[in-house]
């Protein structure tokens, strides 16, 4: 973050931390990434669909602590599909499309 860059925070001022669970490696969030508490984020990961994917080792999970900046975040409903190919579409759904247009352009 540079310096001077504005968290999202609460309505104390206290930044808010979401978390993201995981077992995968990468370096940035695809669109409609699910963030949420860090109890959430453990809970995903004890789901067992990770055994399905045999390239993963399911003993080395990863909760990743992510901090947003101001206005720079969209919040939508769980849509319990973490592989939706139509992000945009979820995203003018959930928005009102004159605020949509700045995220998928």
């Amino acid at each position: 973050m540079t310096q001077g860059t504005q968290l999202l925070t609460d309505n104390n001022g206290n930044v808010i931390t979401a978390f993201h669970g995981t077992y995968y490696d990468f370096d940035y969030f695809f669109p409609l990434t699910h963030f949420g508490t860090e109890y959430a984020a453990k809970r995903v990961l004890n789901e067992g669909k990770w055994e399905r994917d045999k390239n993963i080792d399911i003993n080395k999970s990863k909760i990743i602590p992510v901090n947003f900046k101001r206005g720079n975040y969209v919040e939508i409903p769980d849509l319990n599909n973490h592989y939706t190919d139509d992000w945009q579409a979820i995203i003018l759904t959930h928005m009102n499309a004159e605020d949509a247009w700045r995220y998928i352009l």
